[in-house]
């Protein structure tokens, strides 16, 4: 009796009371929900592929996922336990294709309870074409300016070539890839530097040797300097003699190092007459030598020989001493006088 009226109470107006426990359900989740947080990462898409196709088009480089969970629990991800991928190794055929995004979690996030991983976009569109192999050259550009009073004299990059793997259409228009700068900037000497090929179309893969070597050669400029003048040392001249000319004008033309040429100064002794054969005086024709530094090359002086006048060495005697001369003479005579 007492269960036929349990039975008969709950039973009462089932209708109303399903739908109450229904609400009460949907309340609580609803509530539950309202509770959850949201979070999203910018997670970067990659592309497997183990086909001979490959893909040309553009695809986004980033991937959005948004997940849905308890605060305590999105606080604990990352983007890298997110790993979002296209899979290409199944298709065969040359095409247009749209291609599912997969989701692989790691360890740290499968252990959370999350409500809802969602990414965006769901699929990419893929135009697949054949998959080719060449080999292109590569251009590299200098940086700066080398120190002053040098050139670059050569400049070599082993290998020279760059293989590069990618859909036929896009290795057909790329002609040649571009490397990191190499910098000269205050170089006065040889040197090699490590460079780098940049690939800025992610499309294509670089699939060969990856240690590239730039060279450069560096030497000084070789230039020129012509230089007029009229100061002459006449060597080895007798000291009863004298140059009745000394100011020969003549040009000379040197050649060397430009850093060494620009400090260069012609020196009152770079240019000598060899006198040391004349005795007696007389007009002479003898030829102009050039001393110079080692590292300065004399390539012609104008004129070779210049005609040198020699007279005799007539002493310059100064007035004062003439007369001071004289008095010593009249007072040492008066002496002798008055003894």
């Amino acid at each position: 009796m007492m269960n036929e009226t349990f039975i008969q109470k709950i039973t009462e107006n089932w209708k109303v009371k399903i739908f109450c426990i229904l609400g009460a359900i949907i309340i609580y989740v609803i509530c539950q929900i309202a509770f959850l947080e949201r979070k999203f990462f910018a997670v970067p898409l990659h592309v497997k592929n183990d086909s001979n196709l490959t893909y040309s088009n553009e695809i986004p480089r980033f991937v959005r996922v948004s997940v849905r969970g308890e605060t305590s629990d999105i606080a604990l991800l990352q983007e890298k336990d997110f790993d979002v991928f296209i899979d290409l190794s199944d298709y065969t055929e040359e095409g247009e294709y749209k291609v599912p995004l997969r989701l692989q979690l790691s360890e740290n996030a499968t252990i959370i309870n999350t409500i809802e991983i969602e990414t965006k976009p769901t699929v990419v569109n893929l135009h697949l074409e054949p998959k080719i192999t060449a080999l292109i050259p590569i251009k590299t550009n200098i940086s700066g300016t080398v120190a002053s009073g040098y050139e670059i004299s050569s400049f070599d990059v082993v290998p020279n070539l760059v293989q590069i793997t990618g859909g036929a259409s896009l290795v057909e228009k790329t002609p040649f890839l571009d490397t990191s700068s190499v910098n000269v900037s205050g170089k006065s000497s040889d040197f090699t530097q490590k460079i780098e090929v940049l690939n800025r179309n992610k499309r294509i893969e670089l699939t060969g040797n990856e240690n590239f070597i730039a060279t450069v050669k560096i030497k000084p400029i070789k230039t020129s300097k012509k230089i007029d003048s009229s100061v002459v040392f006449f060597n080895s001249l007798d000291e009863t003699l004298s140059v009745e000319n000394p100011k020969i004008p003549y040009t000379i033309n040197i050649s060397g190092n430009k850093n060494d040429l620009d400090k260069f100064v012609l020196s009152p002794l770079s240019v000598q007459v060899d006198c040391s054969s004349i005795t007696t005086s007389g007009t002479y024709e003898l030829p102009l030598s050039v001393i110079l530094p080692e590292n300065i090359i004399l390539d012609k002086i104008e004129p070779e020989k210049v005609k040198v006048s020699v007279i005799d060495f007539v002493p310059i005697v100064n007035e004062a001493t003439e007369v001071e001369e004289s008095k010593t003479e009249n007072e040492i005579e008066e002496n002798s006088l008055s003894e």
